[in-house]
């Protein structure tokens, strides 16, 4: 199926994310908490830093494209409350991990 022109798209279509986006979106946020719930797991009590799930992110923002950050946020911030963060500090931690997302993913199709 050919993309559709963004100009002649209406407001009700860009409203409206089509049922692929909303899986994918769903998708990318399920493997961004699994992936930082086997971080967790696995990691030694100490560590604090979720980098596998950024990795991951990365890697599913290059495979899916841009249009799935909501994804990483939404993951992030669940990862973040079930984790007991404060909803401030989770909102502004699952900011940055999707900027580092994005950034990441930016990067890695620029660079191949």
């Amino acid at each position: 199926m050919p993309a559709a022109d963004p100009e002649s798209m209406s407001v009700r279509d860009l409203a409206r994310p089509p049922l692929r986006s909303v899986r994918t979106i769903a998708s990318v946020a399920g493997g961004y908490v699994f992936v930082g719930w086997l971080q967790q797991l696995l990691a030694p009590p100490s560590e604090v830093v979720m980098a596998w799930p950024l990795g991951a992110a990365a890697a599913a923002l290059v495979a899916s494209g841009p249009r799935c950050w909501p994804g990483v946020l939404l993951g992030s911030l669940v990862l973040c409350a079930a984790t007991g963060t404060a909803p401030a500090l989770a909102a502004a931690i699952a900011a940055g991990h999707t900027l580092a997302a994005v950034a990441g993913a930016w990067l890695l199709r620029e660079s191949s």
